[in-house]
């Protein structure tokens, strides 16, 4: 964009547009063809009534977005989500018998709720999501204080 491409700008979001498509149809290629149409129909009318109200909670009600608080939230759900998709895709290729899962941490409860967040009693999924929670917080931390250093600097520079 510095250079003023405008077909890079194009060509990156077709890419964009592109991946997600081809994301949808790769999850919901499998539930269609174990004879689950009419899950994937009502979510995606769910998911539609759901975008009309809040259009209209936005447009109507003239709701404003605190953008700053949004992105931070959805940063940490995005952390959050990619911890438990590294776990889901390591026990996953574990039951596809690429490698085996033979160090079980004690302690860590196996129950239906943790396992939604990807969480596994096995060290083979556990070291590498602390790792990658480990990366993403350091990550915030460091965003978190630059943030305030260049608020700090930009408030010196006004005196």
């Amino acid at each position: 964009m510095e250079q003023g491409s405008a077909f890079t700008l194009a060509f990156t979001a077709f890419l964009s547009v592109f991946r997600e498509g081809a994301e949808v149809v790769l999850f919901y290629q499998p539930m269609l063809s174990e004879g689950n149409p009419g899950m994937v129909w009502a979510g995606f009318g769910v998911g539609c009534v759901l975008l009309v109200f809040v259009y209209l909670a936005i447009t109507r009600l003239s709701i404003k977005l605190p953008i700053k608080v949004f992105f931070t939230a959805t940063s940490i759900l995005m952390a959050v989500m990619c911890v438990s998709f590294l776990g889901s895709g390591i026990k996953e290729l574990a039951e596809g018998n690429v490698f085996d899962l033979a160090l079980r941490v004690p302690g860590v409860p196996e129950n239906d709720v943790i396992q939604i967040f990807g969480i596994y009693p096995w060290l083979e999924t556990l070291l590498p999501q602390l790792i990658l929670a480990i990366i993403l917080l350091v990550t915030f931390l460091i965003a978190h204080y630059r943030g305030k250093m260049d608020a700090l600097k930009a408030q010196l520079a006004k005196q």
